[in-house]
């Protein structure tokens, strides 16, 4: 089991800069190998009027999504999902998300469509009903934006992590975020969403990257999201840490059972601090340097050390006196006569 633990700064600050180096010189590599995602919508109808709004998906495995909000009635292939006030916030919510996506198609259209994150905490049922209507479409959008769970399997480790330094545009902070894990465990997910079902347990950890990760189950390692969102449903657990880059933390009653650490703020508090350890050593040597030149300016001496004589600033021979006119020493002196 491989950690980045290491008890020697020096050796920590080395490890982090050649994960950044590697990370720089995959970046190319990774551009010019990266295939587009399988387009698993191949059509999409949209309707709406004055009572009922409704999105039809076709997949390419022939398999439809079929949702409509009509006449107070909320249902999803025909299954009723939850009664709704018409004209209220979750029609308004769900026919704005509808003319988000009007313009939308395949990839754009499903990603948009999971992370549609409406307002559940409204009262009625209604934030009920916008919660079962996101978590639907998370499900049945599971693979649609690139999302397969055997692929973010083959994921974890050494090419996932150099994808996922090399597309981050917060490198410093994933790599801090990275120190003391256990790489090894990690499944990397780079520009996709992933939702660890309700009733389902995640043996390995996550490392998300430009996406979501909705936890309704239950995660045994850490969980590192990268200019995301981590959802933490009220059923949802993680074991491990969570470390947040760029990133926010929305739950909803969830449990984490280990550290919840901001990156992006503690690097900061780092940078402040270092900055104001080195303004107060200037500060307090500008402030030697000043009693020391006030010192000299008053007496002519140079201070020793506390408790020592005073020590001339150079050496003047015994024949040069201070001020007046230059003198000679046993012969004649300057300007004399």
């Amino acid at each position: 089991m491989f950690r980045s633990s290491d008890p020697n700064p020096g050796s920590r600050r080395l490890w982090l800069g050649c994960l950044l180096v590697s990370a720089a010189g995959a970046a190319a590599w990774l551009a010019a190998t990266a295939g587009a995602q399988e387009r698993t919508i191949v059509a999409n109808r949209i309707e709406v009027s004055g009572n009922a709004a409704s999105l039809l998906l076709e997949f390419a495995d022939g398999e439809p999504l079929s949702v409509s909000l009509a006449d107070g009635r909320a249902s999803a292939n025909g299954v009723f999902l939850g009664d709704f006030e018409p004209g209220g916030a979750a029609d308004r919510e769900w026919r704005d998300l509808l003319a988000r996506v009007l313009s939308l198609s395949d990839g754009p259209l499903a990603l948009e469509l999971k992370r549609w994150r409406p307002d559940t905490g409204l009262g009625g049922g209604e934030g009920t009903l916008l919660a079962a209507l996101s978590g639907h479409f998370a499900d049945a959008l599971e693979d649609a934006a690139g999302t397969d769970v055997r692929e973010a399997e083959g994921e974890a480790g050494g090419q996932g992590l150099l994808e996922a330094m090399a597309r981050s545009e917060h490198r410093e902070g994933l790599a801090s975020a990275l120190a003391d894990t256990d790489l090894e465990s990690l499944r990397v997910l780079v520009d996709r969403d992933h939702v660890v079902r309700a009733g389902t347990s995640v043996e390995s950890g996550f490392l998300i990257v430009d996406g979501d990760l909705d936890v309704r189950g239950r995660v045994r390692g850490d969980v590192i999201v990268v200019d995301g969102t981590l959802i933490l449903a009220p059923d949802g657990r993680i074991d491990g840490d969570v470390r947040l880059v760029e990133s926010e933390l929305e739950s909803s009653g969830g449990e984490v059972g280990g550290d919840v650490t901001d990156v992006t703020r503690t690097l900061r508090r780092q940078e402040r601090e270092a900055e104001e350890r080195i303004r107060t050593e200037v500060r307090s040597e500008l402030g030697h340097v000043t009693r020391h030149s006030a010192r000299v300016g008053s007496t002519g001496r140079s201070a020793g050390p506390p408790g020592s004589p005073s020590t001339p600033l150079c050496s003047l021979p015994s024949w040069v006196s201070l001020p007046g006119s230059w003198q000679g020493g046993p012969g004649k002196g300057l300007g004399s006569s």
